[in-house]
């Protein structure tokens, strides 16, 4: 059993890495194509993304464990 979930564990690393390329690279491309100031905004918003998508998982944490 610990063997699948070491497994498991370096598998979802990996994935996680993999991820985080693609979007390094990604997020690179979109700025090459844009302008300065495109650019500000870009990563404002995505930064925005982050910001919005972290409150709304702790809102969900404190919910579910306010109803358990």
């Amino acid at each position: 059993m610990e063997t699948a979930v070491d497994t498991l564990k370096l598998s979802i690393e990996a994935l996680v890495e993999c991820a985080d390329f693609l979007r390094r690279k990604s997020c690179g491309k979109i700025m090459e194509i844009l302008n300065p100031t495109q650019c500000v905004r870009f990563l404002a918003a995505a930064a925005q993304l982050q910001v919005n998508l972290r409150r709304l998982g702790m809102e969900r944490d404190e919910n579910r464990l306010h109803s358990a």
